[in-house]
């Protein structure tokens, strides 16, 4: 007698893609968390991930005409366009409390 075993086959399949998605929501969620701190922390952090995005629209729709754009442009590209936002934003940061007069207690 022959047995069937698609029945345990799509139950398994069944549990590893709902454990999978699982896993993946629950990692995700820190990772939003952190972002959402760096972003109140450091102001042009919202216009460097802007033109980031920008960046890669561009990046797509000039794959139409030039041809794919390797990881060896776009990547220091995209470490260049947030290093200077957060460069910026430290800058901004440092400056403004330089400007703001510090009270002496005596």
């Amino acid at each position: 007698m022959r047995r069937r075993s698609w029945p345990a086959t799509s139950l398994r399949n069944r549990c590893r893609s709902t454990t999978s998605s699982s896993s993946c929501s629950s990692s995700r969620r820190p990772l939003f968390f952190l972002v959402a701190d760096l972003v109140e922390r450091l102001y042009y952090l919202k216009t460097a991930l802007a033109a980031l995005l920008i960046f890669i629209g561009a990046k797509l729709a000039a794959a139409e005409f030039v041809g794919k754009i390797g990881p060896e442009i776009s990547l220091p590209v995209i470490a260049a366009i947030l290093a200077a936002g957060v460069l910026a934003s430290l800058w901004r940061t440092r400056r403004l409390t330089q400007l703001v007069p510090t009270t002496q207690e005596t």
